[in-house]
This record gives structure tokens, sequence and C-alpha cells, in this order.
């Protein structure tokens, strides 16, 4: 005999649960549409800055993004992750205070690793010392760090309003800086330092209205203790730092290898290709980690599935992204040519190579993020190690002869292989792990 008052309490139970679903579709939905937003700003002044700027000048930039991509990852020594997964507040906070205080460390340690592995001839801000560049660096890894940490606390918050602003100013702000640096002649120094501006005064935003327990005020009282015990607990976070310095760096470090390989005006126009096809998708990619993250982490500490839902979010990012592709590859380089200028036709090509990669790798973004919420980082990490290696792709290629446009054409063949393996290793996880909760939860949900 069915027990109603217990039927009527599932019904009850898993509309709440629907309506949470449809809630945090909704946020993904705000922040995905001002990432939106953000790439028509990104569009719409590209042609201003193309003629503002030469592939030349944009190449130095590069070693600025690299730099605080691949430190700015791993600045906070990777805690900032744990700021979405406590149940408990104090927890939450204690790791967003703990984020903060180590990323004034980490920041040093990133700043002085670009020192030694950057090669001297290669310099971020022409013009500046060395002392001058090297600050430059540590500030852009700083802030970097800093939006991370910021954002994830706001996602925690479920602010997700002022997530989407800071994906839409951290378009806007660094282009309007860099335009105006430029027209007022600094054209050797402005993409730079109109960047540190730009994701400056986006940080300055998301500052506000920040939890109580998340402030600034609340970073004057560290709770020694309280620190100490979200450390050790999470300490497998740590995990992280291999694994992200692989990504980012996998990500990262192309334009500055067509740099030291090639020269500037390659990694010039590998960057406007990149920002193009590729940025996108680094714009997407918090929001298609973070939030599809803390969905699956709650699913996970209550022990339900996630492997159809990641699944769904992973379908949908993909048909999102073949329109793109489809609109790269048919514009070719009489678009190039007509938007930006005779002198950047050639970086049509780097779209063309780039767009494929660039659309699988989003499209497998939201089942990755299952890897730190079901703890296999060890898994991926050597994925990760084995993957790593393809960036040799560039001086390898450059070594025996090859073009730039060949070199980075091996480089994202390789880069499709790699997240289709990374895809494959998060959903068999998924699988494994559902496998061992309740039966009657999963035919619930």
């Amino acid at each position: 005999m069915i027990n109603r008052a217990h039927l009527d309490f599932s019904i009850l139970r898993r509309a709440k649960r629907w309506a949470a679903e449809r809630k945090e579709l909704r946020y993904a939905g705000l922040v995905t549409l001002a990432t939106v937003a953000a790439q028509f700003v990104l569009l719409a002044t590209a042609p201003i800055l193309s003629r503002l700027y030469t592939p030349s000048e944009f190449g130095h930039l590069t070693l600025l993004l690299t730099s605080s991509t691949i430190g700015g990852a791993v600045a906070a020594f990777c805690y900032h992750f744990v700021i979405i997964i406590p149940k408990k507040e104090a927890m939450a906070a204690a790791a967003f205070r703990l984020s903060i205080y180590l990323t004034f460390i980490g920041s040093i340690l990133s700043t002085a690793a670009y020192y030694i592995i950057v090669p001297k001839a290669s310099i971020a801000f022409p013009g500046f010392s060395a002392l001058s560049d090297l600050t430059f660096i540590y500030i852009g890894i700083f802030i970097a760090s800093l939006y991370s940490i910021v954002g994830a606390a706001h996602s925690r918050a479920n602010q997700y309003n002022i997530v989407a602003l800071s994906k839409f100013n951290i378009s806007l702000f660094p282009t309007v800086a860099q335009i105006i640096l430029g027209m007022l002649s600094a054209s050797h120094w402005g993409l730079q330092v109109g960047r540190l501006i730009g994701v400056a005064a986006t940080c300055v935003v998301m500052l506000h209205r920040l939890p109580a327990r998340m402030s600034a005020r609340a970073l004057l009282r560290p709770r020694v203790r309280e620190l100490r015990l979200v450390a050790w607990r999470y300490r497998d976070s740590i995990m992280h730092i291999p694994r992200e310095l692989l990504m980012r760096a996998g990500t990262g470090l192309p334009p500055a290898m067509l740099l030291a390989s090639y020269n500037a005006s390659a990694a010039g126009f590998f960057f406007f290709a990149e920002r193009l096809v590729e940025r996108p998708g680094l714009l997407l990619s918090d929001a298609l980690t973070r939030i599809p993250m803390k969905i699956f982490a709650e699913l996970v500490q209550e022990r339900k599935p996630v492997v159809r839902l990641a699944v769904m979010y992973s379908a949908l990012c993909t048909a999102i992204v073949a329109i793109g592709i489809f609109f790269v590859v048919l514009g070719g380089r009489p678009l190039f040519g007509f938007l930006f200028g005779p002198s950047w036709i050639e970086a049509a090509d780097y779209a063309v190579a780039l767009a494929i990669g660039a659309g699988v790798r989003i499209g497998t973004l939201p089942v990755a993020s299952l890897v730190p919420v079901l703890r296999i980082q060890k898994s991926v990490l050597v994925l990760d190690a084995f993957f790593f290696p393809r960036v040799l792709a560039i001086p390898a290629a450059a070594a025996v002869g090859y073009s730039a446009i060949v070199a980075i054409s091996i480089f994202a063949a390789l880069t499709v292989v790699y997240n289709v393996a990374t895809f494959t290793i998060a959903i068999v996880a998924g699988l494994r792990y559902e496998k061992t909760t309740n039966p009657l939860e999963r035919r619930a949900h």
C-alpha cells in the first residue's frame, strides 16, 4: 500500500529540486548572455584596435597575458576552488581569506618564475626597465587571481548578476583603456597598461556587495584557527596546482612560443585570431565551469547523479559554439582584410586553425568541471602531463622549417585529442560515482 504522505513529500521535494535547477539555469543564462555581450564588445572594437596597434605590438602583449593567465590560476595555491564547495559559510569565508593571503605570496613566486623562464630578449613592456617590467607582471598576476577569487565568492552567494556584469566589464574596461592610450600615441605599451587598468577596474567593481564574511573588513581579522582548518581539510586542492599549470600553460604558452620561435608579428597574428576565436571560450569557460561546478557539488553532497546533467550542459554548449565556428571558417581572409586592415589578413589563417579546437574545448568544459567535484585530480593530472608537450610542437615545427600556421595547426589538433580524453575520464569517473549512490534516489532523480 502506498504511503500517501511519503508520496506527497517526495513530489514536493522533487518540485523544489526542479525549481532550484531552473533557477540555476536562469543564472547560467544570465552569465552566458553577459559573456556574449562581452564578445560583441571585442568584435566591435577589434577594427579600432587593429588600426591603432601593429601585429608586433600585439605580440608583446601576449607575454603579459601568458604570465597573468598561468600565474593568476595558481597564485592562490588553488584554494579559490574551495570557496564554492563547503556547506558551512564559515569554512567558505575562511577559504576566501586564505586565498587572498596566499595570492600575495603566489604572485611573487609566479613573477620569479617568469623572470627565470622568459628569455631576456623578450619583454612584455617595451620601453620600460626590467624592474618595471617585473612589477607590471606581478600586478597582472595578482589582479588575475583576485578576479577569480572574488568571482567565486559572488557565485557562492548566488550573486550571478555581479558575476554577469564582471564578464562584460572584463572585456569593456581593458578595451576602452587600450583605445584611449592608443589614441594618445602610447602604442608601444598601451595594450599592456590598458589591460592592467581594465582588469583592476573590474575587480574594484566586483568588491562591492561581497557577503559580510568575505568583505574587505573581514580580511583584517584572519582567524588563524579557521585558516588552518580549511587549509588542512581541503589540502588536496593543492593538487590542482600542477594541473592548472599544465592546462594554462597549454593554452597560454603558444603565443609566447611563437614570439620566441618566429617573431612578434606571428605572436600578434595568433593573439588577434585567438581574441576572436578562443577568447569567447575563455570568457565562457568560467561560466561553463563555475556554475555547473556549484550545481554538481550540491548534487554530490546529496549523493545524487550528475552525469546526465553534465552531458546535457556539454551538448548545449557544443550546439552554440558550432554556429560560431561555421562563420569563422566561412569568413576567411577577405573578411579579415576588410574589417581589420590589410596588415591583419594573415591572422585569418590562424583563426581557422583555432576554431575547431576551441569548439571542442568549450563543448567539453561542463563535463570537465566534474574533475574537482569528484576529486579525480590525480587521474587528470597524468593526462595533462602526457599532453603538455604539445606546446613544443611550435618550436619543433620552427626548427624543421615549417611555417607558423602549420605549427599552430599541429598544436590545435593535439589539443582536440586532449580535450576529448579529459571528457572521457570525467564521464567514466561520474558513472563510477553514480554506482555508489542510493538506487532509490537515482530513480527519484
